[in-house]
């Protein structure tokens, strides 16, 4: 991109066709010209791609309009409102290595800054004549510089037209300035309020020198006169070298200063990105792992059903009780020892029913929150993808790209990240080992019950052949034998839905990993995306840089030959 800061005529403008703001301004005033309305072009600062927060303005580098309207002057600036300037050929997501650095124009026609209130516009536009920011309060320059407002300027107004439009007076007498006198004017304010801004200074002091020049004359008798108009020349065009040797140095001194900003930009960039981009790759293998689990699980409840079938098998098929005899006489003995491990063993089923029916709640609860847990990761990872794909797009239409902006949306990526790390856990543990300890547990209880059933029938059966009489036990061991069954029945219930949730787990986690894959895809872009951006900020300013230098180096070029003039004016009458 070919930055020139010269003045050029109307005409070339209107035959090329293309200008930076300084054509843009000019051709606005020739139009309000011959329309009638009052028109100026205002010099100032900006805030833009490769300037932050964190900048200090040197050099004016921007220039727009201020017209009168119905007795107010209104802040215009046709060059932002015209479109903007992309750095970018094409977009693919897919894959990333086909975008293209190729800056173009992009004709986007907006109102955004046609005579819109001062306060608006000075968010990001900041005259180098204090008198035309048309506000109640000035705003300085460290003011200017640290306001974080413009951040929010892009994303939530539109236009704002206001009726409130000062310096009315100041900016009459400046319209009826000729272009000389306005520079001059401008010179002596801009560097007042900005002491680092030497250009319009130098400028100011080279035009009072042409005018002094002006008045010298080749052929008179006053030779006193003309030396004296000779040394006055010689003096303000010292100066005007003078500021624009200033004005190099500050050049050099702003690129080098904007140049350490943008490393220090991109390395906050890399110090959220790659831990962000680290957990996310984290989060990939836990879901990966989170599916085997969930696979796993529910073939351990389907194998668990088998187990009960089993089970149930051997209960309805075991008939030694029924071929135990009776005894011909009870034995005291037997009966009472009998008769006491079955009351134990009574005691020890109910306490373990009442365990597995606590543990098979505290299970589901479990896998209730689990799930409401992954549904509420899978809306957050869409969440974070909108917020990285809108942070993309933003950028690559170079807006709001600074470290202020990044490091906003990063640091609401990672909190989102912790959220969702914490989100896939449950005590500490990733929610399926949660629910694969739990599962453990029952089925270890589940066992224990089983074992604890038939040590009951043994008793009962042992009861039966001290005894005389079956019937009683008889009762108890079918009691007993249909408690065990219907107990097995209900876990298998259970372990049916266990597994079925075990299968929409695995569906979540699935759901999860794919929507994190993009989520990392989408990091990965806007990594690169960052790293062109920076690249491209980093061209800009050294072009800017040179640009600036360039036009200065013409215009003190101007002033040396000037000072030449003066000079040999001043030997003329001299004889020296």
């Amino acid at each position: 991109m070919h930055y020139d800061f010269s003045h050029h005529s109307v005409k070339k403008i209107l035959w090329r066709r293309k200008a930076i703001c300084v054509g843009y301004a000019d051709l606005f005033d020739e139009l309000c010209k011959y329309a009638g309305i009052r028109s100026v072009s205002i010099p100032g600062y900006v805030k833009s791609f490769e300037i932050d927060i964190v900048d200090t303005f040197y050099l004016d580098e921007h220039m727009w309009n201020a017209a009168l309207v119905n007795g107010q002057w209104r802040p215009i600036d046709v060059t932002w409102d015209a479109g903007y300037v992309t750095g970018y050929k094409k977009l693919h997501l897919h894959p990333i290595k086909k975008i293209k650095y190729k800056p173009h124009f992009v004709r986007d026609p907006t109102d955004l800054y046609f005579m819109i209130a001062s306060e608006l516009f000075a968010l990001d536009h900041l005259p180098a004549n204090p008198h035309w920011q048309m506000m109640d309060t000035i705003l300085s320059m460290e003011g200017f510089a640290r306001d974080s407002s413009m951040y929010y300027k892009q994303h939530y107004i539109t236009s704002l037209y206001s009726n409130q439009g000062r310096n009315i007076t100041y900016g009459l007498h400046y319209f009826a300035m000729d272009s000389d006198a306005r520079d001059i004017e401008d010179g002596d304010e801009s560097h007042a309020y900005n002491p680092r801004n030497f250009l319009l200074l130098a400028d100011a002091w080279r035009i009072r020198t042409e005018q002094v020049i002006a008045r010298m004359k080749k052929k008179t008798v006053d030779s006193a006169h003309e030396v004296a108009l000779s040394d006055d020349a010689l003096l303000k065009v010292r100066k005007s070298i003078l500021y624009y040797d200033s004005t190099i140095i500050m050049i050099q001194q702003e690129r080098v200063h904007r140049s350490d900003f943008n490393d220090q930009k991109r390395e906050l960039y890399r110090s959220y990105a790659i831990p962000m981009r680290t957990a996310t790759r984290r989060n990939i293998g836990k879901l990966k792992y989170g599916m085997v689990a969930s696979k796993n699980a529910r073939k351990s409840y389907l194998n668990a059903i088998k187990i009960n079938k089993i089970r149930l098998e051997n209960i309805h098929k075991d008939v030694s009780f029924m071929n135990a005899k009776c005894s011909k006489k009870t034995m005291p003995e037997d009966s009472t020892s009998a008769r006491k491990d079955i009351s134990e063993r009574q005691d020890t089923l109910m306490i373990m029913q009442v365990q597995l029916t606590k543990d098979s709640a505290d299970l589901e609860n479990l896998y209730r929150q689990a799930l409401y847990q992954a549904s509420q990761y899978t809306e957050g990872v869409k969440k974070t993808q909108s917020i990285v794909v809108a942070s993309i797009f933003t950028r690559i239409g170079f807006y709001d790209d600074f470290d202020y902006e990044v490091k906003k949306i990063v640091t609401r990526l990672t909190d989102h990240k912790l959220r969702t790390d914490s989100n896939i856990r449950i005590d500490q543990l990733f929610f399926l080992d949660t629910l694969y300890h739990s599962m453990r547990r029952y089925r270890s209880d589940l066992r224990d019950l089983y074992s604890n059933y038939r040590l009951m029938a043994f008793q009962i059966k042992r009861l039966k052949r001290a005894c005389e009489q079956g019937d009683y036990f008889s009762y108890l061991y079918e009691a007993n034998r249909k408690d065990m069954s219907d107990y097995i029945s209900r876990s298998d219930q259970v372990f049916h839905q266990w597994a079925g949730n075990a299968q929409t787990m695995r569906h979540y986690c699935r759901r999860q990993q794919r929507g994190t894959r993009r989520e990392l895809h989408l990091l990965t872009f806007d990594q690169y995306v960052e790293h062109m951006n920076s690249s491209i900020r980093q061209q800009q300013i050294g072009r800017k840089a040179s640009a600036h230098k360039r036009f200065t180096n013409g215009q003190r070029s101007q002033a040396v030959r000037l000072q030449q003039k003066a000079e040999k004016h001043k030997t003329k009458f001299t004889g020296t």
